[in-house]
């Protein structure tokens, strides 16, 4: 079988593996020691756990959380406050799909 070779930059799907490295995930102890495996991607639904870009400056992995026109974006550790966003301030840059394990 042969395969078509793609331009990467426009494939439907591109995925990154990631070290999560944000405080705010240390009540999720596999992705302090685990790469996280991020499908890119600008839209993401209620609950899901994203790449955002704040205010064009900080990349950080949160919990996506959607009520109107307001972006909550909340730590999986509970010493974080949940940070409340108008839809301006936070681009999605993908989700996250899975992590990466060795046994």
């Amino acid at each position: 079988m042969r395969r078509s070779r793609q331009d990467p930059e426009s494939a439907p799907h591109r995925y990154a593996l990631r070290r999560a490295r944000d405080d705010g995930w240390i009540a999720w102890q596999a992705a302090l020691s685990a790469p996280t495996v991020i499908r890119r991607c600008d839209t993401a639904e209620n609950g899901d756990i994203i790449v955002a870009l704040v205010d064009q400056e900080e990349a950080t992995l949160k919990r996506l959380r959607k009520k109107g026109t307001t972006i909550a974006l909340e730590a999986a550790n509970p010493e974080f406050k949940t940070r409340i966003f108008g839809p301006d301030q936070v681009d999605i840059q993908g989700r996250l799909v899975g992590l990466l394990r060795r046994y």
